[in-house]
């Protein structure tokens, strides 16, 4: 059976460097549509979807407003592999929000006027992963 996870950990604030992790990954934001599709046809209400941008029946990821705060929360549904999202965005959204870190790193160096950083990722033996940046 499949179903909507919530996740509440991940906290988008920046819809900007949402997109560019999404173009990163292949897929693209969609803050006018107001519902998510995923499995079998389902939908659920939400304040934006990222799709995939090359296959029409990946179940989507929607944006869900988190009360008055100026956040989102990512909801997914990871059932067969999203039917191709997952592909993109990982199982649990894991490459889109690491994605989405790196652009915020990027956006952040950028506004405090360091230029020519690389940014370099290293996968931990816990699973974890290591962004560094450097010039």
């Amino acid at each position: 059976m499949s179903h909507i996870v919530q996740d509440q950990e991940a906290k988008i604030v920046d819809l900007k460097c949402l997109a560019r992790a999404c173009r990163t990954l292949g897929c693209v934001l969609d803050m006018d549509a107001k519902t998510q599709v995923y499995y079998g046809g389902s939908t659920n209400k939400v304040d934006g979807v990222i799709r995939h941008a090359t296959k029409d029946k990946a179940y989507q990821v929607g944006l869900v407003k988190n009360g008055n705060s100026k956040s989102f929360s990512l909801a997914y549904d990871d059932f067969c592999g999203g039917n191709g999202m997952s592909e993109a965005v990982g199982m649990k959204c894991v490459s889109l929000k690491k994605e989405y870190v790196k652009e915020v790193l990027k956006k952040s160096l950028k506004e405090a006027g360091h230029t020519g950083v690389k940014i370099r990722e290293r996968l931990l033996a816990n699973g974890c992963v290591e962004i560094t940046a450097t010039t």
